[in-house]
């Protein structure tokens, strides 16, 4: 407990959210370069030196969580979807902004089934004054209720964003699950936002998936901070 105390602090500082308790990074696993990391953090509250993990004593700078105005991308959001004007998504308008829909459950502390404008911009301004740079962006892809494996996966950052985000890739594995990471980037992970997400592969059927699937993608993630730790957003394909 005590490491795990110590691993939370030191990602923390260097703006690196750390795997909850029960969160995907722990039942589906962390790439080498994080559990490298991890190690690392583990011999500070070990005997072992952080020299001869290759760590050094005052780790790696701080990463510098992307820029994000909740208010703007609320406005954004609800510019683009409320179409009647009422200050909340239902079911259809939600269809114009797929990237919530995986995760409404969860932005939705009213329980009525829909979004409003404030319930988004808590959110978001959850995830600005975090200054998270990096998290954990686990989920799993079914088409039918089954897992989809070997689908190359690409996440490309919603517009409405603002354009800090970097997009981020990885492949499923056999249970459908993709945990994916930005190209190049020190730490396994995702910056936390909305996402289109573009599928490659072969779909429940055997045949390669269609192009609303990739190409002209009509389906989306998120990522952030959310009240229930264990909860992790799944992607199903109709």
């Amino acid at each position: 407990m005590v490491h795990m105390e110590i691993m939370d602090w030191r990602l923390a500082r260097h703006g690196v959210a750390s795997p909850a308790k029960n969160s995907p990074s722990r039942f589906f696993g962390m790439s080498s370069p994080a559990n490298h990391f991890i190690r690392c953090l583990w011999a500070v509250a070990g005997l072992a030196s952080l020299v001869t993990t290759g760590c050094g004593p005052s780790g790696p700078p701080r990463v510098p969580a992307p820029p994000l105005n909740a208010a703007q991308v609320t406005w954004a959001i609800m510019s683009l979807a409320d179409t009647n004007g009422d200050g909340v998504l239902d079911s259809d308008e939600l269809a114009k902004v797929p990237s919530l829909k995986p995760i409404r459950s969860e932005l939705d502390t009213s329980s009525d089934g829909k979004l409003s404008a404030a319930e988004i911009e808590a959110w978001l301004t959850r995830i600005a004054e975090s200054r998270m740079a990096v998290g954990i962006g686990a989920f799993k892809v079914t088409q039918k209720g089954r897992p989809l494996a070997n689908v190359a996966v690409k996440l490309v950052p919603e517009p409405f964003m603002g354009g800090g985000m970097k997009a981020a890739e990885g492949e499923t594995d056999s249970r459908g699950v993709v945990n994916p990471t930005i190209p190049g980037s020190e730490y396994h992970g995702v910056h936390f936002g909305l996402y289109r997400v573009e599928l490659v592969g072969n779909g429940a059927d055997g045949k390669p998936l269609p192009e609303k699937y990739n190409t002209v993608s009509e389906i989306g993630i998120g990522f952030g901070l959310f009240d229930d730790q264990a909860f992790w957003p799944e992607l199903s394909l109709d």
